[in-house]
């Protein structure tokens, strides 16, 4: 019974391969071993005491010398394992090599990949192979590498906005100064070798890899937090045709892998990857006099702002909370899906990373991550709140309710007379995101509050924050951006971070602050029935300036969110007074 159970959990190992959420099926081959070997000793002692008499010098073990050519064989067999084991240790190095552009540019210093804050374990270049082949994880996990390739870490060298920064940095600076971008946008290339004169910018392996697999899951230790590329990347230990991209060698690894997962696992599963401190070393920046000509300069940082908030446990705001929320937890969060790595519930991380980029799968029509990243914005991570301030109509409304006979209504909804003056104040509160609002790239990002009144017949009484012909937002919209400045105090509204030496205006909201805006107007004669507030905070991907230059079109209509909305109703009253109802009681 207990052979069966052995045989039984070996031959779905062998067939179809260790998956977690199976791992019953290799606890019971491995206990079912342990087992089979106890029986057996057990069944030797009681057959060897019943049996003493019979045993001795003419056993059947020496008289046939079986005894010795299992020794024998055991020995060979052994020898030959070691063998073959001490030769393929000796590969293991075989990809190291030098840039795979030669002569390769110095032009930092003795750090190879400066001004990117990066590293390799080795301190020179690595194979592409050993960063790159992203699709050929794709053969187990399939899912996986479709979800991800469709993300902005799959898509973020070809990316067309970033490509054009990316050769105006060139042109400006010089291709060696692009390792700068490279170190987060485009590891492989980076780490092999390829940004130096004669190396490809927007073509290759190197470049449509974007941030492979491996970028992060090679990332062995967290250099600083201060970003800009600051990891370690250190190559794995490969199975056997690691590297080797023939067909049946290819099956050989994988099947390797899929009977005996556990280093691999340890490869892939390194303890930094769980850590927001990872995600710190890409999602936060700052630049140099290196790239400037001016001086230290600090860029987007999303990881110091999560610190300071009540998600990451090391702030003031920690006792609102009871569960530490790291990035992963938002931007990788656990689906059902069919794969080796799913845990006992049969989930994973999904590998979308949904933030805010709607541009980049709606310019390539990838209907399913625009829709995610969309759902994922619409979540409820924000909320907006309309607020009038309505003491002197309701001061009126009490004092006159019994000689101006208004009509009946509802005491919620604010009262206010033609020709009055009313102040609405809007409140955004970044109440579910974990870091600032907006993050990412704030010059160019561009979330913003409409804020609209409308009578009974649509008639418009007031409007902010609407677009354009040109689908420009209007320029008096309240938004939340920062503008950066050049050394001459002008606007630098390319994103070219070469030429930026401060910021002239920053309006961000803190996880767990509220920003508020007021809106005044005034209750025109032709104003009909009730009065009707609508307030949305809209997001769009990239500002129309930058848009249309960097993205190569005169008028785009570019994919906006609405993230969230309020709205209210005012009842309008004249001065002239009105007969006299009965106020129900019901």
């Amino acid at each position: 019974l207990v052979s069966l159970f052995l045989y039984g959990s070996g031959l779905h190992i062998g067939i179809v391969g260790q998956y977690e959420s199976l791992h019953w099926v290799y606890d019971t081959h491995i206990v079912s071993s342990y087992a089979i070997v106890l029986i057996l000793c057990i069944h030797l002692i009681l057959f060897a005491k019943r049996n003493s008499s019979t045993i001795n010098e003419h056993s059947f073990l020496v008289s046939n010398n079986l005894f010795w050519k299992i020794v024998c064989a055991i020995s060979i067999s052994s020898a030959i394992v070691i063998a073959l084991t001490f030769t393929y240790s000796m590969q293991s190095n075989i990809l190291q090599q030098e840039a795979s552009i030669t002569p390769y540019e110095y032009s930092f210093g003795d750090n190879p990949f400066y001004p990117s804050q990066a590293k390799t374990s080795s301190g020179g270049f690595v194979n592409a192979m050993q960063i790159g082949g992203s699709d050929k994880c794709g053969e187990c996990h399939e899912a996986i590498t479709k979800e991800w390739r469709s993300s902005m870490h799959g898509r973020s060298a070809t990316d067309k906005a970033f490509q054009t920064n990316l050769h105006a940095l060139a042109k400006k600076k010089g291709i060696a100064t692009t390792r700068y971008c490279l170190g987060c946008h485009g590891p492989v290339a980076l780490l092999s070798g390829q940004a130096t004169t004669g190396g490809k910018l927007d073509e290759g392996i190197h470049i449509s890899e974007g941030v492979s697999c491996m970028s992060c899951h090679g990332i062995s230790k967290v250099i600083n937090l201060k970003g800009a590329g600051s990891y370690l990347f250190e190559p794995v230990d490969d199975y056997l045709f690691g590297k080797n991209n023939s067909r049946i060698p290819t099956e050989v690894h994988n099947y390797l892998i899929n009977i005996n997962p556990r280093q691999h696992k340890k490869d892939m599963a390194r303890d930094v990857l769980y850590q927001p401190q990872n995600c710190a070393t890409c999602h936060a920046q700052y630049i140099d006099k290196e790239i400037n000509d001016w001086g230290w300069v600090k860029l987007q940082d999303q990881y110091s702002s999560w610190l300071k908030g009540s998600y990451s446990g090391h702030s003031e705001h920690e006792f609102s909370r009871e569960q530490v929320m790291r990035c992963q937890d938002c931007h990788f969060p656990l689906v059902d899906m069919n794969d080796p790595s799913a845990d006992k519930a049969g989930k994973v991380r999904s590998h979308r990373t949904p933030g805010a980029n709607t541009v980049i799968p709606w310019l390539l029509g990838d209907t399913e991550q625009l829709e995610a990243v969309q759902s994922f914005m619409k979540a409820d991570r924000l909320k907006i709140k309309i607020q009038v301030d309505n003491k002197s109509a309701t001061t009126l409304f009490r004092r006159d309710i019994k000689q101006s006979k208004i009509p009946v209504i509802t005491p919620d909804v604010p009262v206010f007379k033609i020709g009055e003056k009313v102040t609405a104040k809007v409140a955004v509160t970044n109440l579910f995101i974990g870091h600032n609002f907006p993050a990412g790239t704030i010059d160019l990002n561009e979330p913003w509050i409409e804020f609209i009144v409308k009578d009974s017949n649509r008639n418009m009484i007031y409007e902010s924050g609407t677009l354009d012909k040109d689908y420009n937002v209007d320029p008096s919209a309240h938004t939340y951006l920062s503008i950066p400045v050049d050394r001459t105090g002008n606007a630098v509204w390319r994103h070219d971070l070469f030429n930026v030496v401060g910021s002239s205006y920053e309006n961000l909201i803190p996880p767990g602050k509220s920003d508020i805006n007021s809106y005044s107007f005034t209750i025109p004669k032709s104003a009909k029935g009730l009065l009707t507030i609508t307030a949305k905070l809209r997001y769009r991907k990239f500002n129309m300036k930058y848009a249309k230059w960097a993205l190569g079109e005169d008028i785009i209509d570019l994919p906006i969110v609405n993230m969230a909305k309020d709205q209210m109703t005012i009842q309008i009253i004249d001065n002239k007074p009105l007969p006299i109802l009965k106020l129900s009681t019901k």
